[in-house]
């Protein structure tokens, strides 16, 4: 994997639609198309918050330090923790391959 693309509707008032992209290099990228947000950050600044049948992710950017938050369907969520972590262990394994 070099990458994993996805598309979530938010499960917020406005249901806006995200583009998620996680990378195996350790960051995720975060389209919303009815804003023209955009937004980047390591992968270990996404934490992951149960809210009953939802979740919310929440994102630090690396430009600017700001937190941003999704609020997910939880089985949209789990996927996306899943890319997660599958991206974060296949980094781990490249670095250690190249070391």
């Amino acid at each position: 994997m070099i990458a994993v693309q996805r598309d979530y509707t938010l499960q917020d008032a406005k249901h806006f639609h995200a583009h998620i992209e996680v990378k195996v290099c350790g960051t995720i990228e975060v389209d919303i198309s009815e804003t023209d947000d955009h937004f980047t950050a390591d992968l270990d600044h996404v934490e992951f918050k149960q809210m009953g049948d939802k979740t919310k992710v929440i994102v630090i950017t690396e430009e600017d330090h700001k937190k941003w938050q999704l609020i997910l369907d939880r089985r949209d969520a789990a996927q996306l923790h899943n890319d997660v972590d599958n991206a974060v262990e296949e980094f781990e394994i490249l670095m250690n391959d190249l070391s």
